[in-house]
Formats: structure tokens, sequence, C-alpha cells
């Protein structure tokens, strides 16, 4: 983990600090916070907080916030198209949002709510 999102991964702990059975693990190689469903929130490498908002009304909701933005996959990692691709249900917070826990706290909640309704994932065995 880079020093750039030391401060990012703290302050979204603190935001997530009373949601129940919250764990954290890397995800892309970032510091990312799961519910006992699934993933909903990351850190990226430059200190950015990220959400996963499968729902569409909350999803163009927080898109609809300035600064807001949709987390797009590094042309790189796709071998069909030379353009960055948007990842599904993915959003960049506002940076602003850092700057207020209780705003930070209410999308949060939303992601962690979200990843609650979702099936749960298979985890893949080791052999």
């Amino acid at each position: 983990m880079s020093d750039a999102n030391q401060p990012a991964l703290d302050l979204l702990k603190q935001a997530a600090a009373t949601l129940p059975d919250v764990h954290q693990r890397k995800m892309f190689g970032w510091p990312a916070l799961f519910s006992d469903r699934g993933i909903f929130a990351i850190v990226s490498e430059s200190g950015r907080i990220l959400v996963r908002l499968p729902d569409p009304a909350a999803f163009a909701e927080l898109l609809a916030q300035p600064g807001a933005e949709l987390w797009k996959m590094p042309a790189e990692q796709w071998q069909m198209t030379m353009e960055a691709k948007p990842v599904k249900h993915w959003l960049y917070l506002p940076t602003d949002f850092q700057d207020d826990l209780q705003l930070l706290e209410q999308w949060v909640r939303r992601a962690y709510d979200l990843s609650l309704m979702q099936p749960p994932t298979k985890r893949k065995r080791s052999s």
C-alpha cells in the first residue's frame, strides 16, 4: 500500500466503523472493504475512495454529484479495445466527500447495504 492511500483508507474505515461484519483485504492490489456478501468499497493507489453501487438509481444519484467519476479500467487491461472501459457499478466518490465524514458515511452505508442484497460470492478453493 502506498503512503498516498493510507489517509483515505483510515477515513474509509472510520466511515464504516459502525457497520457489522466488515473486513478488509486487497482487491486489484488495493485495500478494500467487504461485507459478508461481497466487496463494497476500495481505496485507489492515488487515495481516492470508490464505492460499488449495483442499484441503478443510487448509481445515477451519485454520478450526478459534482466530482463523482466512473472508474475506468486502463486500456491495457482490455486486449480487444484501445479505450479505457468503465467498470460496472463502480464510482469514484467526489474528493469533497473525504472532507465531510457524515456524507462519506452515508454513501459507504449505501454501498454496504447494497452489497448485502447481492447473492453470496463463491470463493475459489486453492488446491
